[in-house]
Order: C-alpha cells, then sequence, then structure tokens
C-alpha cells in the first residue's frame, strides 16, 4: 500500500488524447496555462468505485495507481500563469496556485521551454514547503503528484501544461 504523508510523486506520462476534459474549461489568452485534476484516491476492502466525473486514464489501473480501488473526483481547474513574480519560490518564473482541499496550497511554475519543444515546470505544496518536485514534459501530457494524505486515503492530482 502506497501510505505516505509526505508528497510523494507519481510520473506518469498520459497522452493527451487519454483525457476526457472538456476543452471548455481552458481559459482564454495567450498565456499559457495549467489544467489540475484532483481525485481523491483509497483503498475500499468492501470493494471498489470509480466516480462517472473521473477522466478514462488507463493508468489508474497500473501501478502504483492500482493500489486504491477506488477514485472520487475532487476538482478541475484550469489557471493562467502569472506574470513572473520576482519574490517567488521560482525566482520570477510564471506560475500559479491552487488551494487544495487539505488546506495546503499547490504552486505551480513554468521553469523553461527547451529547444526540443517540451517545458521544465515545478511544483510545491505550500510557500515553504520543501516539497517540491520539478519535470520535463511536452505540453499536453498530464503529470501525476499523489501521496498527500486526506481523509482516509490520498489526493491524486494531475497537473497539464496548455500553452
Amino acid at each position: 500500500m502506497i501510505a505516505r504523508r509526505r508528497f510523494v510523486t507519481l510520473a506518469v506520462g498520459i497522452a493527451a488524447t487519454a483525457w476526457s476534459w472538456p476543452r471548455e474549461t481552458r481559459a482564454q489568452g495567450s498565456n499559457p496555462h495549467v489544467e489540475i485534476l484532483v481525485l481523491y484516491a483509497k483503498k475500499d476492502p468492501g470493494g471498489g468505485h470509480v466516480d462517472p466525473q473521473v477522466p478514462k486514464i488507463p493508468q489508474l489501473s497500473q501501478a502504483p495507481f492500482n493500489a486504491f480501488n477506488s477514485y472520487a473526483f475532487v476538482d478541475r481547474k484550469t489557471l493562467g500563469l502569472d506574470t513572473p513574480k520576482p519574490l517567488d519560490p521560482w525566482k520570477g518564473k510564471p506560475s500559479t496556485s491552487y488551494a487544495l482541499v487539505t488546506g495546503k496550497s499547490l504552486d505551480v511554475a513554468l521553469l523553461d521551454q527547451r529547444p526540443d519543444k517540451r517545458f521544465e515546470m515545478a511544483a510545491a505544496l505550500g510557500k515553504d514547503s520543501p516539497d517540491r518536485v520539478r519535470w520535463t514534459a511536452p505540453a499536453g501530457e498530464p503529470f501525476f503528484i499523489a501521496g498527500q494524505s486526506y481523509k482516509d486515503g490520498i489526493l491524486v492530482i494531475g497537473i497539464t501544461l496548455r500553452p
């Protein structure tokens, strides 16, 4: 069982076509955006259940996600990446914050665009948190962060860059 109180990173690449997120959630404008999907996962001894609002993500049936048999939809938001802020933990890179149901904030930043058209991204739980993760992925490919304790399970957070 994956039972952790710490921020555990699970890097799972999923083709953009695997998402059934409606495109109308995309914010307008020319600045990049991030789509954030939050799911509540738990191991239910009475049998599993997947909320109909949870997008069809084949990776939920693979390790490490298959350690959980119940998934509930918590939230989905599209947020614009703000103008760089000089005093943020990302040293002035475009970023945004999302308030998790646990009371912590999830801070996401766009750090760089690589010559191969992939983007370097970063996330942290809370402003002064040592729990930070960096990843590189093409636009439209989600990255998952999981392990934040919630109720009797964990949160699974998908982050997708939409330029």
